[in-house]
């Protein structure tokens, strides 16, 4: 049995292991003559200097003493008010704690250096600050910062012509990408490289052989994805390369850095003696120098060793302990790997409460590292969405007023008109005495008519006034009720997801079943009716590919009866016959067990729920394999040849006609045969220039195309092909939605 689930979190953490700041071993001091000397020189900016560079000498080797010297220092600086002083000592407590991987009290003194620096305005100070910072921000994953740390050294460092500095850098730069994307080797290549030129310009060293421990790391990485045992050679050249140098110069942090990654090569080789060789020297030499992530690394590299040799309990243990150790020195990213990876282990030793439970802790940690940008964007949107409340209620205010004003102007206009009446009034009684008194009369009974009026439309405006407020209370209420009920059911949703999630096979458990494989698996709503399933049992691989009644929540809740009945009938099938488990069998038990879950009897009006579904048994021993469909087909690639085997006509589940059991084909296999599994999703999809079906003559085409690529690469033709055809507007212009979940599974033999 081989396990391959470890390698990727090996390689994932590796660049955060070969820290920028490689620092060299030292030899045996005599501490206590060190101190009296110390006690008996003059408190002055010399003795400051002079701690400060002891300080530097032993921040590996002797770490309470690097930290009692170094505040020494730090303390007689402060206060003969020296400013460069302080800048190197807290420097140099920066360093201190970052090799103890202490990153919280790192990055304290770290930035006050900077600031120190720069006080003193001391340019290369502050690039060797900044970078410092960069590397702290790497080893907690925080690659964004870290990148944008290193990038104002290197400007700096351009600026004042530190080609050394320079070059260290660009090292550190490659390794960030590396780190960040893992899957990605020209980008860092080209940073190390023009690393190492400029230190071959230099004759430096202590970073050629840092350029060569880089350029290693990332051809092995690069071995890891071709296999190509060329790429291997140019690893371990120079692996070699870095070796040399590092074993002349006493670069203790190098060696085991460099034992690292040999024993990962020697292990994906299967030389499994020369791997366990360098990965317990590197365990012990980080064990003697105290550097904490070192040691997590190391028992994570012995965990995969020991998977490869098929001791999972003891690979249970170094990943329980790395683990305990990765939470002290809070190393974020390998946390969330060894989470990932024990989920594996704990559900190859059908401990399936523990996988789920790690296989949770991985998804919401990773969610947090990757999500930053995301969460940037939600917190954006919910300042938009106030906003636009906050200016709908301004123009429901604005409305209001101006209709007030309206109506204060027509009654002030109406005052003004009868105050000129009167005017008038008075000047033709003062004219005509009896007839303007008649006329007076009248005047006054028409003011005051219109007095009672301009009332009563005050009146009026009030209480118009008021029920707007009211119903613009109530549609704000309504607003929210409705927005925090719709919030309320995505996230229950969302968490659905997770649960569904967890309950499939874990990625890192099929990598160790299949060695090329691809699984193209798109809800069509937050949760599936489409669901894979896969499981080890003695030389079989049973694979299922799986499509529920519906989709989104009823089709999810389909979805995990058939996991958990499947898990419970393979289980006991095997136990009952052991290597004479059948495919055609599987899907007889499941069809009863789906029957009396659902109390399906064939009467109208019950549920008539049930699940099409692909099962497949692989035994590369006899390089045989059995298939059993209900509804859904299995397609085998030789050649240029594709051979479509068909399923049975009935669902697993209620069948109205004949029940009979599922037939189980025995189907002969040869090495580099491609076999694809799937639901009816993908061919359903609606798109095209005419708006029509994708069909299955378009998926035989693509397949025909594109199976001599690796399955990964054609996991991603499939996607694009599907998004495009779905996307392409038809002559009205109209685009599709996806109607369906879409399910493909391909592997090679």
């Amino acid at each position: 049995m081989n396990f391959y689930f470890l390698k990727r979190l090996t390689y994932t953490v590796l660049f955060l292991i070969i820290s920028p700041n490689i620092i060299f071993g030292q030899n045996s001091l005599n501490i206590d003559s060190v101190k009296t000397a110390f006690e008996t020189k003059t408190n002055d900016t010399t003795k400051v200097n002079e701690l400060n560079d002891f300080v530097w000498k032993i921040k590996l080797s002797h770490f309470e003493d690097a930290v009692e010297f170094g505040e020494k220092g730090y303390n007689l600086a402060k206060e003969l008010d020296y400013t460069k002083g302080i800048a190197y000592a807290t420097k140099n407590l920066g360093a201190v704690y970052y090799y103890r991987a202490d990153y919280g009290k790192a990055i304290k003194y770290y930035n006050e250096s900077l600031e120190a620096f720069k006080k003193a305005e001391d340019r290369k100070g502050i690039a060797i600050a900044l970078r410092n910072i960069g590397n702290v921000h790497s080893q907690i994953s925080n690659y964004k910062k870290a990148l944008d740390y290193y990038l104002k050294s290197l400007t700096i460092r351009e600026e004042i012509g530190d080609k050394k500095g320079v070059a260290a850098v660009n090292d550190a730069i490659g390794s960030v990408y590396a780190s960040y994307k893992p899957d990605e080797f020209k980008t860092p290549l080209e940073y190390h490289k023009k690393a190492l030129k400029i230190n071959k310009e230099l004759a430096n060293k202590y970073g050629i052989s840092t350029s060569y421990l880089y350029l290693g790391s990332i051809y092995y990485r690069k071995f890891l994805s071709d296999t190509i045992q060329a790429t291997a050679d140019t690893a371990i050249s120079y692996l070699n390369k870095s070796r040399e140098i590092c074993e002349k110069i006493n670069n203790i942090r190098g060696l085991t850095s460099i034992d690292d990654i040999l024993g990962q090569i020697y292990l994906t080789q299967g030389k499994y003696e020369k791997a366990l060789y360098y990965f317990n020297n590197s365990l012990e030499i980080r064990k003697q120098i105290g550097n904490k992530y070192g040691i997590v690394s190391s028992k994570i590299n012995l965990a995969s060793y020991y998977l490869e040799k098929e001791n999972l309990k003891k690979s249970k243990i170094l990943l329980e302990e790395s683990l305990n150790l990765a939470k002290k020195i809070d190393s974020k990213e390998q946390i969330k790997s060894i989470y990932g990876n024990l989920s594996g282990v704990y559900y190859a030793l059908n401990d399936f409460k523990k996988s789920y439970e790690t296989s949770r802790k991985y998804i919401l940690l990773k969610d947090s590292l990757q999500n930053e940008e995301k969460t940037k964007e939600m917190t954006q949107l919910a300042m938009q969405h106030e906003f636009d409340k906050k200016e709908k209620l301004r123009e429901i205010e604005d409305k209001k007023r101006e209709e007030l004003q309206a109506e204060k102007d027509k009654r002030d206009k109406l005052i003004k008109i009868a105050l000129t009446t009167g005017v008038g009034l008075m000047l033709i009684i003062a004219f005509t005495l009896i007839r303007s008194y008649r006329r007076k009369v009248k005047a006054n009974n028409l003011l005051q008519d219109k007095n009672t009026e301009i009332t009563k439309k005050n009146a009026l405006l009030n209480q118009q006034k008021e029920e707007i407020q009211t119903q613009a209370e109530s549609l704000q209420d309504a607003y929210n009720e409705i927005e925090k009920q719709h919030q309320d059911i995505k996230d229950s949703i969302r968490y659905a997801k997770r649960i569904q999630e967890a309950v499939l096979p874990p990625k890192e458990y099929i990598d160790n079943l299949l060695d090329n494989y691809f699984i193209l698996f798109k809800p069509r709503d937050i949760v599936s009716g489409d669901y894979y399933w896969a499981r080890k049992k003695g030389n079989k691989t049973i694979l299922i590919a799986a499509d529920c009644t519906g989709h989104g929540v009823p089709g999810a809740f389909m979805s995990l009866l058939g996991i958990s009945n499947l898990n419970e009938i393979v289980t006991t099938l095997y136990n009952e016959v052991g290597e004479n488990i059948q495919a055609g069998t599987i899907l007889d038990k499941l069809r009863g067990s789906i029957k009396s879950t659902l109390r399906q009897t064939g009467e109208d009006g019950e549920s008539k729920d049930g699940m099409d579904m692909s099962v497949c048994i692989l035994d590369k021993n006899e390089m045989r394999m059995q298939f059993a469909g209900a509804q859904n087909p299995l397609l085998l690639v030789r050649g240029n040849t594709i051979t479509k085997h068909k399923a049975d006509r009935m669902p697993v589940g209620i069948h109205y006609g004949e029940e009979k059991p599922f037939r189980n084909a025995i189907v002969k296999v040869e090495k580099g045969d491609k076999i694809y599994m799937l639901s009816d999703g993908y061919p359903d999809q609606f798109g095209g220039e005419k708006g029509r079906k994708f069909m299955m003559k378009r998926f035989y085409e693509v397949i025909s195309k594109h199976y001599t690529k690796p399955m990964v690469e054609q996991k991603e033709i499939f996607d694009k092909i599907i998004e495009d055809w779905r996307k392409q507007p038809d002559p009205n212009g109209k685009t599709y939605n996806q109607i369906d979940d879409i399910l493909v599974m391909g592997f090679e033999i």
